[in-house]
C-alpha cells in the first residue's frame, strides 16, 4: 500500500510481500490447494514472476537470477530462473547455495543426493558432485585474485 498515492501497489490477493535486500524487488506468495507459491516482482507494482514455484530467493553470486524450488514428484528441486522467468539451469538440484566467494558471479555451489560440486553460470558442471559440505575447502580455493578450483 503507498500511503502517498493513497492506493495499492499490489492488490490483496498475496498472503505475503517481502521486501528483498535490493530493495527493488519483492517476493510474493500466495497459497493454492493448501501449498505456499512464490513469485516476484517490482517494488513499484509489476509482477515479474507470478507465484508458481515453492520457493525463490536472490543468490548472490547472481545478481541477475533467482534460486526457484519446484515440486516434481513429491520432492522439490531446485534450479535458477532470469528476472523474466526464463530457466537459466534446470530444476534438478536438491540444494542450489552461495559459496563462500560472494564476489565470483561465475560459480554457483549445488547438491544432488548429498553430494556437493559447483556448476558455472551456464549450468556446466566444473566440479563434481563428490563432496560433503564439509569439504567446503575443496569446492574452490582463491589464488590472489582469481578463484581456483582445488582437489
Amino acid at each position: 500500500y503507498s500511503a502517498r498515492q493513497q492506493q495499492f501497489i499490489y492488490p490483496p490477493v498475496y498472503s505475503s510481500i517481502e521486501l528483498a535486500e535490493s530493495s527493488a524487488i519483492v517476493f510474493l506468495s500466495t497459497y493454492q490447494n493448501s501449498a505456499q507459491l512464490s513469485g516476484m516482482g517490482y517494488a513499484y507494482g509489476n509482477v515479474i514472476i507470478a507465484p508458481q514455484f515453492s520457493s525463490i530467493q536472490m543468490i548472490n553470486q547472481r545478481p541477475d537470477a533467482f534460486v526457484a524450488g519446484k515440486r516434481m514428484n513429491d520432492k522439490i528441486l531446485y534450479g535458477l530462473l532470469d528476472f523474466s522467468g526464463n530457466i537459466i539451469i534446470p530444476f534438478r538440484y536438491d540444494t542450489v547455495s552461495n559459496t563462500d566467494y560472494r564476489y565470483n558471479i561465475n560459480f554457483i555451489a549445488v547438491a544432488k543426493n548429498g553430494r556437493w560440486g559447483v556448476i558455472d553460470k551456464t549450468g556446466n558442471l566444473v566440479r563434481p558432485l563428490r563432496y560433503s559440505r564439509d569439504d567446503t575447502e575443496k569446492w574452490l580455493t582463491q589464488r590472489g585474485a582469481r578463484p581456483r578450483f582445488g582437489d
